[in-house]
């Protein structure tokens, strides 16, 4: 059934959106071309009695008497194009005013207007660009802020900030993925299932460096000041700190742990009001540390297990390379509408990436080994591979 909607319907508006939910329920926006910055629009078809293709002609008559639609741009927007169905009211609110884009935004409506605004979607780039910085904003900036975070929307907003290459948002929102051992999250809408998966096994990765960072400091009772006090602290650790992190399995979970034990009023067990001081800082300082390794650590699994894009990646430059240390091979150029990424490949090391500082270019009549060969012939016909391990 095609429906117009009940807001978004102005007669004198000049350009058409035909949203395709499913075969039986449709709807239709009639709105002012003038207020959106979109390549894709300013390109869309314009109506005439010919092109209302699976508008029937009960609703095609029904509007004709408001002016009709000749002279109108039309772009349908199936569920491939525009994935959120929430999306285009979410857009239509922002841009008519009616719940303007701000710090305040809720996360999902903030996701579908990433989306929405993206150019695999409806491609309006000034909008697109405003949506980032909101969305940057929405994530935590350093280490006490990120102890305290809660998202339900992460995997989707981890997703969105990879395929947008958002570097900000990216360590936060992987970290807390990687510390939620109790939540089972359902498939984020509109992200890839290989997407998904990449993400988990990164999360997965990244939570077996936490614990392996975390777990010495964690059974350890550290010193302090006073013997009296590191007595007392090493008598109350045990209940008041490595048992509750079991019973959460926080041992992969530094920086909220760390808090916790910030927050336990030690000066109840006899220690001392300095050493309590001193061991309050020293526990910042470790979260502190955490939130530098980080970088680090994500900087090495990003490389290590390349992200796959929403949009396919397909080779644009293939070129017969030597390189001095691991011999001949071939450098691909692989493109998206998003990013770009330089890959070599060679018999002896197999995938890595460019570094292009000893890299000789050599044509297609240097003597290849076999290994090359059938590589490049793979990379031809299936690039996928390129992007996992």
């Amino acid at each position: 059934m095609i429906q117009r909607h009940p807001r978004y319907w102005f007669d004198d508006g000049d350009m058409i959106l035909h949203q395709k939910y499913s075969p039986n329920n449709e709807m239709l926006y009639r709105i002012h071309h003038s207020r959106f910055d979109s390549p894709k629009l300013v390109s869309s078809q314009l109506v005439s009695q010919s092109n209302f293709g699976s508008l029937d002609d009960a609703m095609v008559n029904d509007h004709s008497e408001s002016g009709g639609w000749n002279g109108c741009k039309y772009i349908v927007l199936d569920q491939e194009r525009v994935v959120d169905t929430n999306a285009v009211v979410v857009l239509l609110d922002h841009i008519y005013g009616r719940n303007v884009l701000s710090t305040e935004t809720d996360l999902p409506q903030m996701l579908s207007m990433l989306q929405i605004t993206g150019p695999n979607q409806l491609d309006i780039p000034t909008l697109h660009k405003e949506v980032k910085e909101y969305f940057v904003s929405s994530f935590p900036s350093d280490a006490q802020e990120l102890a305290n975070f809660q998202c339900q929307y992460a995997e989707q907003a981890m997703a969105l900030a990879f395929q947008y290459n958002i570097r900000q948002p990216q360590k936060p929102l992987l970290y807390y993925l990687a510390t939620q051992t109790h939540t089972v999250q359902a498939d984020p809408p509109g992200i890839l299932e290989s997407m998904s998966n990449s993400i988990s096994i990164l999360a997965h990765n990244l939570s077996t460096n936490l614990i392996s960072f975390f777990t010495p400091l964690l059974f350890t009772p550290p010193p302090t000041s006073h013997m009296e006090c590191t007595d007392a602290l090493a008598e109350h650790w045990m209940p008041l700190v490595i048992s509750p992190a079991i019973e959460d399995s926080a041992m992969g979970k530094p920086l909220q742990t760390l808090q916790k034990m910030k927050s336990v009023n030690w000066s109840e067990y006899a220690i001392c009001e300095e050493c309590v001081r001193d061991k309050k800082e020293e526990w910042s300082e470790e979260q502190r540390r955490v939130w530098k390794l980080l970088d680090e650590w994500i900087s090495g699994l990003t490389e290590e297990y390349e992200i796959n894009n929403s949009t396919p990646m397909k080779p644009s430059h293939i070129q017969i390379v030597f390189d001095k240390e691991h011999g001949l091979g071939i450098a691909l150029e692989i493109r998206s509408d998003t990013n770009t990424t330089k890959i070599v490949i060679t018999p002896r090391v197999g995938l890595r990436r460019a570094s292009g500082r000893d890299i000789e270019t050599h044509r297609a009549r240097d003597q290849i080994s076999p290994q090359t060969t059938v590589a490049l012939l793979y990379a031809q016909f299936n690039t996928s591979w390129l992007l996992r391990r």
